[in-house]
């Protein structure tokens, strides 16, 4: 059993660190560059998500990080028969848990579903050879403003998960 919760805190604790340091580059760097950057910079992201795995790296290692969290949390309130999630850790794990699971929604909603709308009228437009209609603009407008804001939210969300991570069991 020790194994498994080695295993089981390694892969949470791994890629946690991986999902929001992803998540970090992508918000305070990478988008206010591509922004900056006007044309070149939306070059740059198109790059970025036909040509990597970037969107799919990130709810992976959202969902890796959830479920292997979820494990450990159930396997504490099983070893101590429920005391652990009314214990002062065990509810700030718990806040962080749901912190990070509201992330994981907020990223498949607010960021997967445009990224992916965004990708087939990026291949409209690279199809038509010329420039975005104004709808097809207007719509990649839309999308990428709730992208910028779903990223925030993420960011924001996962900031309280590892800050109730960090200091849950101090408590």
């Amino acid at each position: 059993m020790q194994i498994l919760v080695i295993v089981l805190r390694l892969a949470h604790v791994v890629s946690a660190i991986l999902w929001f340091g992803g998540l970090t580059m992508l918000v305070m760097f990478i988008v206010p560059a591509i922004d900056a950057s006007g044309p070149v910079g939306q070059q740059f992201m198109q790059q970025l998500m036909r040509h990597t795995k970037v969107a799919v790296y990130m709810p992976v290692l959202g969902v890796l990080t959830v479920l292997s969290g979820l494990s450990l949390y159930w396997r504490n309130a099983s070893i101590s028969a429920g005391a652990f999630g009314s214990s002062v850790p065990g509810m700030t794990y718990g806040a962080g848990g749901l912190a990070a699971i509201i992330a994981l929604i907020v990223g498949i909603v607010m960021i997967g579903r445009p990224v992916g709308e965004m990708g087939r009228i990026g291949a409209a437009i690279g199809q038509s050879g010329g420039p975005p209609s104004s709808e097809q603009g207007r719509r990649m407008g839309i999308l990428r403003a709730r992208i910028e804001t779903g990223n925030k939210v993420a960011w924001v969300l996962l900031l309280v998960a590892a800050a109730a991570m960090a200091v849950a069991r101090y408590l």
